[in-house]
């Protein structure tokens, strides 16, 4: 577990370093080969999913006085991860993150990232938001997101290992799904 945990890691920093070249630097080049790093870690069905996408030029003037005296990016928290065994894609880890640049104060658990291996590399291959369908709905659910469309909870497979790293405030189930052995 060590393993994953240190590749989800590496993509939550890569991941507040890619927003805050996006929102605070002029130079798209450095932005863009941030995002091409972003975009090693995930399987391809996922680019252009992140919030970002390759830039041809910078962003207007009023684009970076917005954000230049904002704090800068911080990454995600990583909650749990959960190790299941596939039928289809052998190992999938199931990483429990917070949304991009979360409050320290405040930890909430918002978003399941799925990682498989593919061709002996780590990728994210499916992303899940715990949601309430944009206030369609009273109560909330993993609503899925890009990736691999039959990578799910319900077709995952079976449970192996749960690592907790980081309790979450208990707002909308959070501290549930946190304790679950799921």
């Amino acid at each position: 577990m060590e393993e994953i945990r240190d590749f989800i890691l590496n993509f939550l920093l890569n991941e507040a370093d890619a927003l805050n070249k996006w929102h605070k630097s002029k130079n798209i080049k450095e932005f863009n080969n941030s995002l091409k790093e972003l975009h090693s870690k995930v399987v391809s069905e996922m680019y252009g999913t992140l919030g970002m996408i390759q830039l041809n030029k910078p962003e207007s003037e009023d684009f970076y006085k917005t954000y230049q005296y904002r704090e800068v990016f911080k990454p995600r928290h990583l909650f749990k991860i959960s190790y299941y065994k596939s039928e289809k894609y052998g190992e999938v880890w199931i990483c429990y993150t917070s949304g991009t640049n979360p409050d320290i104060d405040f930890p909430i658990l918002t978003h399941a990232l799925f990682v498989i291996k593919e061709e002996e590399d780590f990728k994210i291959a499916r992303n899940y938001i715990y949601s309430n369908q944009g206030g369609m709905s009273k109560t909330y659910g993993w609503e899925g997101g890009s990736g691999y469309k039959d990578l799910t909870f319900e077709s995952i497979g079976d449970l192996i290992k749960v690592e907790r790293y980081l309790e979450p405030e208990d707002y909308r189930d959070a501290l549930m799904i946190y304790n679950e052995e799921a």
